[in-house]
């Protein structure tokens, strides 16, 4: 077990916390004063993608009688042998963090010494809440940093963690995103979608802590960035850094379901918390063994999403892929029909929601061109009339008596 753990290149500590167990407890297993129970067999042996037959044939190994370890001998060779591509877990060192000292983050910070310690300090300050209704029965709430502190982690997020390389799998990446994800998944005959269930809220500083010290940065320095990065056992949806660190948080995830998903043929992406495989009709086998490495992960799953077939709508990140990349025809209707009413002067948007519009036609045609034409005739009509409207206001105020 050791040996299987310094070949990933990870310490009890992190190991104990990929298992969720307490590291005194690996520790008690490694030195012999304690028996693994079968669920800790099954989920370490499934974590470095070794066979549980195997890891038992190592324990029961001076037990056997000589011509059993005979026929064993290649099974135990090979585990003595393995190295870190056995193991499908980045290496804890060196790491893009390793040569970061607290003094180098103050400065990367561009604060004083006293102005890096006030900030520390005062973080739950630093942040302000934005709720609305997302739909009837659901609020969403973002948490605001101050502009203070968003500078600090625009700075930590440009010279720091965007710096460290993203899992290939992650949409959360700058060019790759919603489209990159829609050509991965289009003409799959069946599609599992699966989202984790309150995931900002759900990820813990010790989860973030784990991932900066998994990229080689020293406990003093991962607690400074925690405190920089995180609100009191949250991720606050709302920073500039939360995607880029939800994606370090999400790392061992995305190995797993990426190593499972190259195994059996199919395609997997992850936006932020939410997963998606594709492929043939066979993927209906696997659901369950990918919704138990999310949980082992310690990671709970929402109730929407699961399987779909061929027979059915394949949605992902707002767009439909089953034969190509689409927009869904309600969606799609919802934004003509206003369109028609602005262009018609039946709807009088103001600025800032004109502009909103003009992004989801903008969205639209990214996904599907072949509307470009007939939406940008209707924004043009819909822009003409506007004008008209504020010209006729202008000319009334004009020759209403002082």
């Amino acid at each position: 077990m050791r040996r299987l753990r310094l070949a990933a290149g990870l310490s009890q500590r992190e190991l104990a916390g990929r298992l969720a167990v307490d590291p005194t407890y690996l520790s008690h297993l490694e030195s012999d004063r304690r028996d693994p129970s079968v669920r800790f067999v099954k989920r370490f042996a499934a974590l470095v993608d070794v066979p549980v037959t195997s890891l038992l044939v190592v324990a029961m190994w001076d037990e056997m009688a000589p011509s059993e370890q005979d026929m064993f001998q290649p099974v135990v060779s090979s585990l003595m042998h393995l190295t870190e591509a056995v193991v499908r877990m980045p290496a804890s060192s060196p790491g893009p963090l390793r040569r970061l000292s607290v003094q180098k983050l103050v400065a990367v910070c561009r604060l004083s010494e006293q102005q890096f310690a006030r900030l520390l300090e005062s973080r739950e300050k630093e942040y302000h809440e934005v709720s609305w209704e997302k739909e009837p029965g659901k609020t969403r709430t973002l948490h605001i940093p101050s502009e203070r502190l968003k500078a600090v982690q625009r700075l930590i997020l440009r010279y720091m963690i965007d710096r460290v390389p993203p899992h290939p799998c992650s949409a959360c990446v700058k060019g790759r995103g919603n489209h990159w994800a829609y050509r991965r998944h289009a003409r799959h005959p069946s599609m599992l979608r699966l989202d984790i269930s309150d995931f900002f809220p759900s990820v813990g500083e010790d989860a973030v802590r784990e991932a900066f010290i998994r990229l080689g940065a020293r406990e003093p320095v991962a607690d400074a960035l925690v405190r920089l990065v995180t609100l009191p056992e949250r991720l606050p949806q709302g920073a500039p850094t939360s995607v880029a660190v939800a994606d370090m948080v999400l790392f061992p995830l995305d190995v797993r379901l990426a190593g499972m998903a190259e195994k059996h043929g199919f395609t997997y992406s992850r936006y932020v918390d939410d997963i998606t495989l594709s492929g043939g009709n066979r993927l209906a086998r696997f659901e369950q063994t990918v919704r138990r490495i999310v949980t082992d992960l310690g990671w709970e799953l929402n109730e929407k999403g699961g399987l779909v077939g061929s027979d059915q709508r394949h949605s992902l990140l707002g767009g439909i892929v089953n034969a190509k990349p689409n927009v869904a025809s309600e969606y799609y209707g919802r934004v003509r029909s206003y369109l028609r009413l602005v262009a018609k002067g039946r709807e009088q948007p103001d600025e800032d929601d004109f502009r909103k519009l003009r992004s989801k036609v903008e969205w639209i045609v990214s996904v599907n061109p072949e509307r470009k034409a007939a939406l940008h005739a209707l924004v043009d009509e819909a822009l003409t009339t506007l004008k008209q409207q504020e010209a006729s206001i202008r000319r009334r105020e004009k020759i209403v008596p002082q």
